[in-house]
């Protein structure tokens, strides 16, 4: 599970990264904080009755970048 939410990360962070530099914005840093709901009695089959998968992903960013705020949060 940590592994795909890992790829997660790194391909939104790639995009992020695309659209800054595609808005002619300098970036200094991007920090993704990844968080997923899961049941593990649905993961190792303990309860046929639960999904076997994420329930909820959430992907929050820290931007430093020479933009200003507004800006910043568009992106």
């Amino acid at each position: 599970m940590e592994f795909v939410l890992v790829a997660l990360g790194s391909c939104l962070t790639a995009a992020v990264a695309a659209v800054v530099r595609q808005r002619q914005i300098q970036l200094r840093s991007v920090r993704a904080t990844i968080e997923a709901d899961f049941d593990l009695h649905g993961i190792l089959g303990a309860d046929p009755d639960v999904w076997n998968g994420f329930s909820d992903v959430r992907v929050t960013y820290a931007i430093d970048a020479d933009a200003a705020p507004r800006r910043s949060e568009e992106i």
